[in-house]
């Protein structure tokens, strides 16, 4: 097996030492190849960057028509440069006119009439074109304007781009409400008339003021009207159901909690959620004031006969402070929340 793998390889040695120049002439060959395809894709990588260079200081004059952002049925004609690079000596050619409002034509527009020097790359011309509230607006849809715009780059290469304008395209278009910079606008202007009428004296600024035992009686009011309405027959709580209810005042020792419109949640391991509420203050969770009218049927009723005592923990965060119970008061009128436990950390 040694012997044959030598005569092979000897075999290859004498075959490359007779044919020494035709060897060479093929490793010319694939290096000038090589060559070949490099200088092609240099110059393709070349052409692009050309491309690319000319794209970024090119103008290019758009225009068209559109519909005003904050007034819907007027239409704008808009003159803009969207090209990366500025356009020199502009000019125009309108070669079908139009009416924007009587006695004032299109090409009676500086710009228009007279050209522009130079226009900047994002630079925008934005001027009214027409109103869809105009008695003639059917005949404006059948109109088309040609316009020819020629401008120069940088380099002096001069560039024409036509555009027909037609107001056809925007006919049926619908609004759904009013633009928010419209109505922006309009509280703005509201905002400017009112703070003047109060400047020059025209209009006074009202000031209502109301002390706390006002407030406190106000309060005291607004729950005795929800205790008037009747409850209905599944408004009557039950273990475990969600229940209105709502604290009105500091939450402290001896603040009693009345029925109002917040949900909670009544089980026989927990009353009220104080870690979302009262983070972890003694609390003392009251009925109805034995002076208010408690409807029978009603949950100020439903808690008076059926709460007894049942265990309660507070928090603050994650960590527990305080751990008691509610317990009925003797009088039967109030449950109060009572210390077992203080926690210090």
């Amino acid at each position: 097996m040694a012997a044959t793998v030598n005569s092979t390889v000897q075999g290859l040695l004498l075959w490359t030492n007779g044919h020494d120049s035709l060897l060479t002439l093929l490793f010319t060959a694939v290096v000038a190849l090589t060559t070949v395809v490099y200088a092609i894709l240099t110059w393709k990588l070349v052409s692009e960057t050309i491309k690319m260079r000319k794209v970024q200081t090119e103008p290019h004059i758009s225009i068209s028509i559109q519909p005003r952002e904050e007034k819907f049925g007027l239409i704008d004609m808009i003159v803009q440069n969207i090209g990366l690079g500025p356009a020199y000596d502009v000019k125009f050619d309108i070669s079908s006119d139009f009416d924007i409002i009587a006695g004032h034509k299109l090409s009676d527009i500086g710009f228009f009439k007279n050209g522009l020097q130079y226009f900047a790359p994002n630079q925008k011309i934005k001027f009214f074109m027409a109103s869809a509230y105009q008695k003639n607006y059917n005949d404006t849809l059948k109109t088309k304007i040609q316009i020819t715009a020629t401008y120069s780059n940088a380099s002096g290469t001069r560039y024409s781009s036509p555009y027909s304008i037609n107001f056809s395209e925007l006919e049926g278009l619908i609004s759904a409400g009013e633009s928010p910079i419209y109505e922006i606008a309009k509280s703005l202007d509201k905002i400017n008339s009112n703070i003047d009428r109060i400047a020059d004296g025209r209009a006074k600024i009202k000031t209502i003021c109301y002390t706390k035992d006002e407030i406190d009686q106000q309060k005291k009011e607004d729950i005795n009207k929800l205790r008037t309405v009747p409850p209905k027959e599944n408004q009557i709580g039950k273990w475990g159901e969600h229940l209105p209810f709502a604290c009105y005042g500091s939450i402290e020792k001896g603040t009693k909690i009345e029925v109002g419109n917040e949900e909670i949640t009544i089980s026989s391991l927990q009353y009220y959620d104080l870690l979302r509420k009262f983070r972890g203050k003694t609390v003392t969770i009251g009925l109805p004031d034995s002076r208010d009218f408690v409807p029978d049927g009603s949950l100020g009723a439903w808690l008076r006969d059926n709460v007894r005592r049942i265990p309660l923990a507070a928090y603050v965060g994650p960590i527990l402070i305080k751990e008691g119970y509610a317990e009925k008061s003797e009088d039967g009128k109030f449950i109060i929340f009572k210390e077992d436990i203080q926690l210090k950390f």
